[in-house]
Parts: structure tokens; C-alpha cells; sequence
């Protein structure tokens, strides 16, 4: 494959990041790109992984079944985004299965040169300690939101992750929102009625569409982390203050 399918944007994300071109190159040697249509089954719960997945377009998704046929969402991913790489140094069969829910290209990269660069090259193994670290912390905020914080709370705050991650105020889910409301632990009727409620705090909703008329909207939504990187912490932050305790949301 030639280098160039990997663009400055692709380079700029934790997978890629801080790696020459050769050692670029050595990836792709090992790799293979694969167009998926939306819904196609990428990996199957049980099975034994012999591929990293990157995501070169499009978007997949994470999740495990049940024995009774119920899928609950465990992670949506979207450009410059990996899965597998946890499972691959598991040793064990995946726990989770992994589908695309658009049209999507894919760079599968066989496990054996992810095993190999990761033990020869400390850049390529930091960076796949960052994934794994992001991976984590994720985990733990899935896990805070669905045992402690209400279904309005995990909306928000869904909600509040895209906004840091757009460059205005006006963003778009990047996925169904049946897909969210899977994610965040909820059914697809609740996620709507609490779409609704969100409304009220000065936030337009139209489809997956969604416009802040307020950028300081969806802060009561925030945590320490998210403010520390937030773009309008110098104008205003409801973490400074004892506003964001007497929230009711």
C-alpha cells in the first residue's frame, strides 16, 4: 500500500503519532484495507483476533450480545479510531463483537507486526499505552454514568463530549441515536425524552442536529476532567464557582 493513504490527519491521531514514514510504511506492509457496508460484521463475539482494526472512514461499533439475542453498545468509533488492540494482547477470545454502522474503510494490521513493533518500537508502544489509557478512563466514565448519574446526566454529558470536540457551536451526532441510547445505557424512548428535557437548557435539537444557543449550556454537564481541556474555561467555568454543585440535572 502506498503512504499517501495515510494523510496528515491520519498521522496526527495516537495511532500514527510521532512515527517516520518507514516505520509508517512497515505498518502497512502488514495491512490490508477493506471496504465494510453499513452493517456488516466486522468480528464476532468468541472469536480468536488476528488483526488490529483502524478506522481509515466511516464509523463501527462495539458491543457485546446476550443469550437472548439483546446487543448493548460498548464503544462507537469514528475516524483515527482503533479496536481490537486491547483484545490482541488479551490472549484470548474477543469478548465483544465489532460491526460497521456506516459504510466504512478499515485498515486491518496483522496482530504479529503489532505484537513485534510494540516490543522493538517505544514510540509505536507509548502509543498504544495512550489508546489503552483513553480506553480505560472511557471504561470507568461508562461505568460511573450507568450506576450513579441519571439518564439526563449521561445525555448531557454525551452530548457535552461532542461539543469539545467540534469547532462551533453547532455539531452533529456522528451516530443513531438508537446507537446512543445503547451506548449510554438507556432505551431509545428515554434518550428521546431526555433530548427533550435538554432542550430546556438552551440547546436545539433537529434530527442528530444540534445548536448551543448558549455555549455555556451544557456545563452543568461537566467534570474536572473535561474542564481542564475546555476551551472556555478562561471566559467562564462553572467548576470554579459552587454552581455546578447546586445544578439539579
Amino acid at each position: 500500500m502506498n503512504i499517501d493513504i495515510i494523510s496528515e490527519e491520519h498521522r496526527n491521531r495516537s495511532f500514527f503519532k510521532g512515527l517516520s514514514d518507514s516505520e509508517i510504511a512497515e505498518i502497512l506492509q502488514n495491512g490490508s484495507v477493506k471496504k465494510h457496508a453499513k452493517g456488516q460484521l466486522l468480528v464476532q463475539q468468541g472469536d480468536i483476533p488476528q488483526h488490529l482494526l483502524y478506522v481509515m472512514d466511516g464509523a463501527l461499533m462495539t458491543f457485546r450480545s446476550g443469550s437472548e439475542g439483546n446487543m448493548n453498545a460498548i464503544r462507537l468509533l469514528g475516524r483515527g479510531e482503533t479496536c481490537m488492540d486491547a483484545v490482541i494482547f488479551m490472549g484470548s477470545i474477543s469478548p465483544i463483537s465489532v460491526s460497521a454502522v456506516k459504510n466504512s474503510e478499515v485498515l486491518y494490521i496483522k496482530r504479529s507486526a503489532i505484537e513485534k513493533m510494540a516490543a522493538t518500537n517505544p514510540v509505536f508502544a507509548v502509543n498504544l499505552l495512550h489508546i489503552l489509557a483513553k480506553y480505560y478512563k472511557d471504561a470507568l466514565y461508562q461505568l460511573d454514568g450507568l450506576s450513579i448519574k441519571s439518564a439526563t446526566q449521561r445525555a448531557g454529558y454525551y452530548l457535552l463530549q461532542l461539543y469539545q470536540g467540534a469547532n462551533s457551536e453547532e455539531f452533529v451526532m456522528p451516530f443513531s441515536r438508537y446507537l446512543v441510547a445503547s451506548h449510554l445505557g438507556m432505551s431509545f424512548e428515554t434518550f428521546s425524552r431526555t433530548l427533550a428535557q435538554i432542550k430546556g437548557l438552551g440547546v436545539k435539537i433537529k434530527g442528530n442536529s444540534v445548536i448551543l444557543t448558549d455555549k455555556f449550556a451544557l456545563c452543568p454537564f461537566c467534570d474536572e476532567d473535561t474542564a481542564a481541556v475546555c476551551r472556555n474555561r478562561a471566559e467562564k467555568c462553572l467548576r470554579n464557582n459552587n454552581s455546578l454543585s447546586d445544578k439539579k440535572v
